[in-house]
């Protein structure tokens, strides 16, 4: 498909250094950040959530992406708005979930 957005190098020939400290790793990296996205920064479920620029590249054309139209958007809220129903709804799923946050030692 001659698309290389996310072509970082090769590993033939290019260093760990040049490959995942190359501009175009930082640039993909800046646009996973879900903290710093537009329409993400400011979503009450921004702390479930993640951003995906390879989706959006691949649905939208750039790796930012358009939030109100992002099947990825739709799709995480759905879930995360689901999740949060059930542990609402019953205190036992409630436990299980809060079960797989706790660090055993």
């Amino acid at each position: 498909m001659k698309d290389y957005t996310f072509k970082l190098g090769h590993l033939d020939t290019n260093t760990y250094e040049e490959i995942f400290y190359s501009s175009q790793a930082q640039k993909i990296v800046e646009n996973g950040i879900n903290e710093t996205l537009p329409g993400c920064s400011d979503c009450a479920f921004q702390a479930y959530c993640g951003g995906d620029p390879i989706h959006h590249h691949a649905t939208q054309g750039e790796m930012i992406g358009y939030r109100p139209t992002s099947t990825f958007c739709q799709k995480n809220m759905e879930i995360i708005r689901h999740l949060l129903e059930l542990m609402d709804s019953d205190k036992r799923i409630a436990k299980i979930f809060e079960s797989w946050t706790k660090q055993r030692i």
